[in-house]
């Protein structure tokens, strides 16, 4: 079976020699290091050697190396392997830079650096504003009424329901005055008529965003009921159609023998209670630990959509991304935490 011939065979001879002749006396050419191991400068005749051979094996590689030396009259003998995808695309970025000035040259590296450095800038910015949004974070913790679970509730209603009010049903106990505060009791009484108020707003801001994401869902149902077609409706149909027969065969059956019919029936509600007190069970036996899974989870979400700027009703980030000051909070929180770690790997 024959080779294949090599890549670069297509170009003229002549044109080959030429070239690697010149450019073997090029002061500026790169040479790889296997070739100028046995010598630091290897003689011209190896040089033109390797450069013939790279051209022949591979001139993709040849012009990706070597088209910044080369003149527009040196491409256009390249034309025969234009057909070469590697090749062509070489090509036409050698063309294109020949096509520039020295200072058009100079212009679009100098924009390509300071594009560089403005993304570089920007990271960092971005980076620099997560560490402050984090620290504020930290301060608003220590503080504990903005992650208080009440006001965590009272913004976002629908989150305290998903992880926590669904199944515990109470809602939190109002951060407010409590009794022996010596606030007073009128104060206590306004007080107490401005948590009611509160909740009154909490719940029906829930009930709204259940109502729109039932509204959601059932869209969405809507849509893929639609997309189902007529024929997968014909056959929803059908299968309901064979359920109820084989219901009225069942019932059919067991008609004749009443007694048993009865004991079937005594004994599917037995097991009914039976599920229905272990179901019952299972909510009054729901552990404080779960519990409490539950509303590390919720503070967790809380904390993330601080971070993420979502609580943009509540936080004015351009102030908290542009303090300063907020930095020497972040180092001093992270060195407490390098510390914590140090003693708790001891």
């Amino acid at each position: 079976m024959a080779a294949a011939p090599a890549p670069g065979s297509a170009l003229d001879a002549s044109f080959c020699a030429a070239l690697c002749t010149r450019l073997s006396a090029a002061p500026d050419l790169q040479l790889p290091s296997s070739l100028c191991r046995a010598q630091p400068q290897p003689a011209p005749d190896a040089i033109q050697t390797f450069l013939q051979g790279l051209l022949q094996r591979d001139p993709a590689v040849f012009l990706e190396r070597y088209s910044s030396l080369l003149s527009g009259s040196d491409l256009k003998g390249f034309q025969p392997l234009r057909s070469n995808y590697e090749v062509n695309y070489w090509l036409d970025h050698a063309q294109q830079q020949h096509g520039q000035t020295p200072g058009q040259q100079q212009q679009q590296q100098q924009q390509q650096g300071s594009a560089a450095h403005s993304s570089g800038r920007s990271k960092a910015a971005n980076k620099t504003a997560a560490n402050r949004r984090l620290a504020f974070m930290y301060q608003l913790e220590q503080r504990r009424e903005y992650f208080s679970e009440s006001s965590m509730r009272a913004r976002e209603p629908l989150v305290w329901h998903e992880y926590i009010g669904q199944y515990e049903g109470q809602p939190p106990p109002h951060a407010g005055p409590q009794p022996g505060d010596g606030l007073g009791l009128g104060l206590g009484f306004a007080g107490s008529l401005l948590s009611a108020h509160d909740e009154v707003l909490v719940q029906t801001r829930l009930q709204q965003q259940l109502q729109e994401e039932e509204c959601q869902l059932s869209e969405q149902e809507e849509n893929e009921s639609e997309d189902e077609g007529p024929a997968a409706k014909s056959q929803q149909q059908q299968q309901q159609q064979q359920q109820q027969q084989r219901q009225q065969q069942e019932r059919q059956r067991q008609q004749p023998n009443g007694d048993a019919a009865m004991q079937d029936a005594d004994a599917a509600s037995r097991r009914q209670q039976q599920q229905q007190q272990q179901q019952q069970q299972q909510q009054v036996d729901m552990s404080a630990g779960a519990m409490r899974r539950r509303r590390q989870d919720f503070l967790e979400e809380m904390q993330s959509r601080f971070l993420l700027g979502l609580d943009g009703a509540h936080q004015e980030y351009a102030d908290i991304d542009a303090d300063a000051a907020l930095d020497e909070a972040w180092a001093a929180q992270q060195a407490q935490d390098a510390e914590d770690a140090y003693f708790d790997a001891d």
